[in-house]
């Protein structure tokens, strides 16, 4: 008793639907169709048989969102050596915002997770919501060379992350030997997997002159 015109479908305005297509199973009929823009979508569906029974009228409502995040880190330039105080605040706006979906790391040149405390203020625009957060504490931190990184997703599951390196030189040069840590922390490791050993120095000044000193068994190696 089916009949493929009997079926009501409504969308809420500036929807439409595209490319609806039946699919028959003995007593099962399913019809698939597409939406090709974000938004808030409202739907109600009912059919009515040959015999001229009318279904309830079923209803929902979803949100289409394809959009990642946008985050934006302001206080402190990327790759950036300071010798004052830096304020960073970091900005995160989605139009399906979920502020329990952010995670806020900062990494010291060892490659040591650090401790920070984060203000958020919630962000509001007409189309968008989100939260900045407020780095209060980190002229606290001692000189460092420190890698700031940012991830997030909305309620769809769409991702962003965003990472800024920078430096406190109150006192001097930082040095980031994150990729010495590592192979201290290996402790053995085999010639073929050894990659180069990378240290940067970070200093508000130009760098004129510099010496690395290397051991082994003991004893200095010349020619490093």
């Amino acid at each position: 008793n089916f009949r493929e015109s009997e079926l009501y479908l409504k969308l809420n305005e500036n929807h439409t639907v595209k490319d609806g297509l039946w699919s028959h199973n003995g007593d099962v009929h399913t019809y698939s169709f597409s939406m090709s823009l974000d938004g808030e979508y409202s739907i109600d569906c009912s059919f009515k048989d040959l015999a001229g029974n009318v279904s309830d009228t079923y209803t929902d409502s979803f949100v289409i969102d394809t959009q990642s995040p946008v985050i934006s880190i302001t206080g402190v330039e990327n790759n950036s050596a300071n010798a004052g105080d830096i304020l960073p605040v970091i900005t995160v706006t989605d139009a399906n915002f979920e502020n329990s979906f952010t995670e806020i790391k900062l990494i010291n040149g060892k490659g040591e997770r650090v401790e920070i405390s984060s203000s958020p203020v919630p962000y509001e625009t007409e189309n968008e919501s989100g939260s900045s957060y407020i780095l209060d504490d980190i002229n606290t931190k001692p000189d460092d060379v420190y890698y700031l990184s940012v991830v997030c997703a909305d309620k769809a599951g769409n991702g962003s992350d965003l990472e800024y390196r920078f430096s406190i030189n109150k006192n001097g040069s930082t040095y980031d030997i994150g990729n010495v840590s590592k192979l201290y922390e290996q402790v053995y490791i085999r010639y073929d997997e050894l990659d180069d050993i990378c240290m940067t120095e970070m200093n508000i000044d130009k760098v004129n002159e510099m010496t690395v000193f290397a051991s082994k068994n003991g004893n200095i190696i010349n020619g490093v």
